[in-house]
């Protein structure tokens, strides 16, 4: 999972700076050349920056409106911080799932040494080994009392 958010990050990295290139660019290299429109004998509508060819009656089209570069600015900073949110927020998710993920693998653990445990202890002999490393046989009562702690244990935190 953390492969795709690194990937995602990326993407998103790549996208930002396009759009800021692109924004700068228009900002600061916008032409303010006339722009014409005429149709020539086929029907054919031109768009050209030079007036149409002599005999052929053409229309002067505006300019586009002019891009504030104070206010584009702006937005992209907005929008940095917007990405900057949005990633710190997918890390988080992502730290989250590993440590659930975790979790779930110490738990999974744990089942599988109560499920064994249990599963020695179900068998009529069973020896324990004290503090100072001596073995002894376990008397009925500990067997059981060990054998309902397992079962209890199993019952509450494994499926």
């Amino acid at each position: 999972m953390p492969v795709r958010v690194k990937d995602m990050s990326k993407q998103i990295k790549t996208a930002s700076l396009l759009l800021s290139v692109f924004i700068t660019f228009t900002a600061v290299f916008q032409v303010q050349a006339a722009v014409y429109k005429w149709v020539d004998k086929d029907g054919m509508t031109h768009y050209t920056q030079e007036p149409p060819p002599p005999g052929i009656q053409g229309k002067t089209m505006a300019p586009p409106p002019k891009v504030n570069s104070d206010a584009a600015t702006q937005r992209l900073k907005q929008e940095e911080k917007t990405l900057q949110q949005y990633q710190n927020q997918r890390q988080k998710q992502s730290k989250e799932e590993q440590a659930q993920e975790q979790k779930k693998q110490a738990l999974e653990q744990a089942c599988s040494q109560a499920r064994l445990r249990l599963k020695s202890l179900q068998r009529p002999r069973v020896n324990y080994v004290d503090k100072d490393g001596t073995r002894r046989r376990a008397t009925e009562e500990e067997r059981q009392r060990d054998l309902q702690k397992a079962r209890d244990y199993i019952d509450k935190n494994c499926q």
